[in-house]
């Protein structure tokens, strides 16, 4: 007979066997009374698969085109097509966004899971010893209410060093020593700084932070499952360089006290000092604990390309206007900018909408290409913006999809402790994802789609 019997999932369809061989490289294409999945009984063909898809996939070989069925989910119909082994080439350019956007979806989701790292499950804190419950406590403020209240404390004691060392900078709030500000002469703020000391309270504030966050990191490293993990972790020597630093700086201090300040001695402690703002980088402990945070540095690192982009043409555009504008300058018999370089800066600071106006053109001539700077300065940082917008509203979005993977893995992986038999499919994999095309094309084009046909809230297409 020409006609041939399809059982997908107890639905039956029927075709003829001169339209399947119209894909003769297709698993459908190949089919013969001696295929597996025929049954002589009934004289047709069996298949446990999606009977939806397979509407969709015998109208691709009657039209010779593939239209995706917007009830379906796109991974669906990607697992459908390579079961029936039909290349993604056939989707119709119609249909092609719809099913992409799904692909990137997954991909997206990957990248954020990677990135994000295994997030720590406290189900079992009554069995956990005292080195490690003081381990999670100081490492993870989910951990408990008093892991809460001490990174709450760390924080605090970050804002504290900081404000501190900026408080130091106001005069009234330094101190004069004797020894070295005789006289009522007037002197400049270097001299200032170097002759002065900072209040009594200032300096007590920030022994305490000292030792707050030198208990704080002799307690992690003693308490750390792995030493070798902790002192290769860069954050952490980030934090043993400031201790050692806001430790040579009391000490130089302390030693000045009892062997006499000279002007080497007491610029070096200074400089010292003026380091402890750098303590504000302890804050990045706590961008692995939030997602947000997380969130924010994986959209800055992914938009590093259109951010080099954008120093790239702001640079060629600013040595463009300050060249022209310094020559129609003089050629208005203007001296306006003594020389290229200070025409930069007027580049810089106009493209930049900063305008402090400390130079300015004084030319008809010259407004026309201050115009002109200004405008092209406005369309070349907002283009990049909306790119770093659109990651940022891709990988946003994406973040619940990625805590819904979490959760459907862990209630699948229960079920599998309670059923021997169940095998959890592995959900983390990508399907003919390529990484290197995410390498190449970056967030410009993927799979076909260029940036700015997909909608704002669907545009999810860069990999790290």
């Amino acid at each position: 007979m020409d006609k041939v019997v399809l059982n997908v999932s107890g639905k039956k369809f029927v075709t003829f066997w001169k339209t399947l061989k119209k894909f003769p490289n297709t698993r459908l294409g190949r089919l013969s009374k001696t295929s597996a999945n025929y049954e002589s009984a009934s004289d047709e063909f069996f298949f446990d698969r999606n009977p939806k898809v397979m509407t969709v996939v015998l109208d691709m070989y009657r039209g010779g085109e593939l239209h995706i069925p917007s009830n379906v989910c796109s991974a669906c119909v990607r697992q459908e097509l390579k079961f029936w082994e039909i290349p993604e080439d056939l989707i119709s350019e119609c249909c092609w966004k719809r099913y992409a956007n799904g692909k990137e979806d997954k991909a997206i989701v990957d990248i954020i899971e990677n990135f994000m790292g295994v997030v720590p499950e406290f189900t079992d804190k009554e069995h956990d010893n005292w080195r490690k419950r003081i381990s999670n406590t100081l490492e993870y403020p989910t951990y408990s209410r008093v892991a809460m209240l001490w990174n709450a404390a760390k924080m605090t004691m970050v804002v504290v060093i900081t404000v501190a060392v900026m408080l130091g900078t106001i005069p009234s709030l330094r101190l004069g020593l004797p020894e070295l500000t005789k006289g009522n002469r007037t002197i400049k703020k270097l001299d200032l700084i170097l002759s002065t000391d900072t209040a009594v309270w200032i300096n007590y504030t920030e022994i305490v932070c000292l030792a707050f966050f030198s208990m704080d990191m002799i307690a992690r490293f003693l308490t750390s499952p792995s030493k070798k993990a902790f002192v290769s972790d860069w954050l952490n020597i980030v934090d043993l360089l400031l201790d050692l630093i806001m430790w040579l700086a009391f000490l130089l201090e302390f030693g000045g006290n009892l062997l006499g300040h000279t002007e080497v001695l007491r610029l070096t402690d200074h400089v010292l000092k003026a380091l402890f703002v750098l303590n504000v980088l302890r804050l990045f402990h706590f961008v692995r604990q939030y997602a947000m945070m997380k969130i924010l540095l994986l959209t800055f690192r992914a938009s590093f390309g259109q951010l080099m982009l954008l120093c790239v043409g702001l640079t060629i555009a600013v040595v463009i206007f300050a060249t022209v504008i310094y020559f129609v300058e003089i050629a208005m018999g203007v001296d306006t900018f003594d020389n290229i370089p200070i025409a930069i800066w007027w580049a810089v600071v106009t493209m930049t909408t900063v305008g402090y106006g400390d130079y300015h053109p004084r030319s008809a001539p010259g407004y026309i290409v201050g115009v002109l700077c200004s405008l092209s300065g406005i369309l070349l940082l907002a283009m990049p913006v909306a790119i770093i917008a659109s990651n940022f509203t891709a990988y946003h979005v994406n973040l619940a999809a990625r805590d819904q993977r979490i959760r459907r893995l862990k209630l699948l992986r229960k079920k599998a402790e309670t059923n021997k038999g169940f095998l959890v499919p592995d959900c983390t994999e990508l399907e003919d994802f390529d990484e290197s095309d995410f390498k190449t094309n970056g967030l410009t084009k993927h799979n076909g789609i260029p940036h700015n046909q997909v909608q704002p809230i669907s545009e999810k297409h860069t990999k790290l």
